[in-house]
């Protein structure tokens, strides 16, 4: 991925999963329930309650449901670290 877009992308830094919970837990109330967010993304709301009890990682429907998507980074160890 060498577009315009993965430059921008690496000029900010990822979100934390604090984030992707703080907005689902957003999102969720703004559906009125868990069950209701669950309905409207066709996923089921023991899913969505498992992840915002974090007995689950945040996966594609839920990242896709809020605007989201998962990114893996790399960086370059400090000559320190050998």
């Amino acid at each position: 991925m060498t577009s315009e877009k993965a430059i921008h992308d690496a000029d900010r830094p990822p979100h934390g999963l604090g984030f992707v919970y703080a907005k689902l837990r957003n999102a969720t109330k703004e559906a009125g329930s868990q069950s209701a967010f669950a309905a409207k993304h066709c996923m089921s709301p023991a899913y969505v309650s498992d992840v915002l009890n974090a007995r689950r990682d945040p996966g594609d429907s839920i990242l896709a449901a809020l605007g989201l998507r998962k990114v893996v980074g790399y960086v370059e160890k400090r000559n320190s670290e050998g």
